[in-house]
């Protein structure tokens, strides 16, 4: 049972009540994180079929996994994505559910590691995605075997987060290779309120009380690691939220959990984006969902229609 009287555990969608019932409290500081890490994250992992090969990557600095089907295209579209985690903890392999999908639709995967907080604050993460993006598209993964002609960028939690400010820092930095696309699933893009006080126009940080995944105590730890205070001139890059310009970015799928504390800066993000950006965003709410309940029940309903929605969208982005 839950330990949490505030919690309203009727609003949650009846496929995702007992797995969030019984999971365990994810409650994150200095002393957990070394077995939170242990323990690998807080997603199923997924079975791999035999039509599928995982391959390690460790090539000119970059590191990370690649998902593909054995029988794949080498010009196959390939999706750049980042793993979540609060930049506390995860693995590239841990979204490997919603990976295979991407495989299923046509496409293959890269899903780089990224240096991690509380050792490397901000803006390493930022630093090694902009280098995995730049290795994969400019020709660093022909010996992997991909040849790919279109990417998509995307990530889940803080690796939407990171997806987001790549994306930014692509554009800015006027790199070659843009994005064909942009799939964002439960992004972290706003710091937490440090002060744990209402934000205006955000009212899911304070009010969403469905913690045992992503409260607004980690929320607040994560920010303050990921961004100490008094880091030298922190730029618009730390959080896409805080730049003052989305104009130009790829279209975007924005997929957000109605009982996430996440919620409305993923939804005010998306809302930006259809309002700064010539290409448009489609923003999802799922009722009934928590932030990682995709992760924790994959078979759910609600779940299998978080996937598949970005999936689609993607697939529909690179012409497949």
């Amino acid at each position: 049972m839950s330990s949490n009287p505030t919690e309203e555990l009727w609003r949650l969608d009846p496929e995702v009540r007992a797995a969030y019932e019984a999971g365990p409290w994810l409650r994150v500081t200095p002393q957990s994180v070394a077995a939170i890490r242990a323990a690998g994250g807080v997603s199923k992992a997924a079975e791999i079929p035999d039509d599928v090969e995982v391959v390690p990557v460790d090539n000119e600095g970059v590191e990370g996994v690649i998902f593909r089907k054995k029988n794949a295209k080498k010009d196959a579209p390939l999706v750049v994505w980042f793993h979540g985690g609060g930049y506390i903890f995860g693995t590239p392999a841990m979204h490997g559910t919603l990976y295979l999908q991407f495989l299923e639709a046509g496409m293959s995967l890269f899903a780089p590691r990224y240096r991690l907080t509380p050792e490397h604050a901000f803006p390493a993460a930022h630093d090694d995605g902009i280098k995995a993006w730049d290795w994969a598209t400019s020709g660093g993964a022909l010996a992997y075997r991909l040849e790919p002609k279109k990417f998509v960028l995307g990530g889940t939690s803080a690796g939407g987060g990171l997806a987001s400010t790549v994306a930014l820092r692509l554009r800015d930095g006027k790199h070659p290779v843009q994005p064909t696309c942009m799939v964002l699933n439960i992004p972290w893009v706003a710091p937490a309120p440090l002060d744990g006080k209402p934000v205006p126009g955000c009212p899911s940080w304070t009010e969403v009380k469905f913690d045992k995944i992503w409260s607004l105590a980690n929320g607040t730890y994560a920010t303050d690691i990921f961004l100490p205070a008094g880091t030298p001139n922190p730029d618009k890059y730390a959080f896409a939220a805080d730049h003052p310009s989305l104009h130009d970015l790829p279209k975007t799928i924005v997929c957000v959990a109605e009982l996430d504390i996440l919620r409305d800066s993923g939804i005010n993000f998306a809302q930006r984006i259809m309002a700064e950006s010539k290409n448009g965003a489609e923003l999802h709410v799922y009722r009934g969902a928590y932030h990682g309940s995709t992760g924790a029940t994959p078979g759910a309903a609600v779940s299998i229609a978080q996937d598949q929605d970005q999936v689609r969208f993607a697939k529909a982005a690179v012409g497949l």
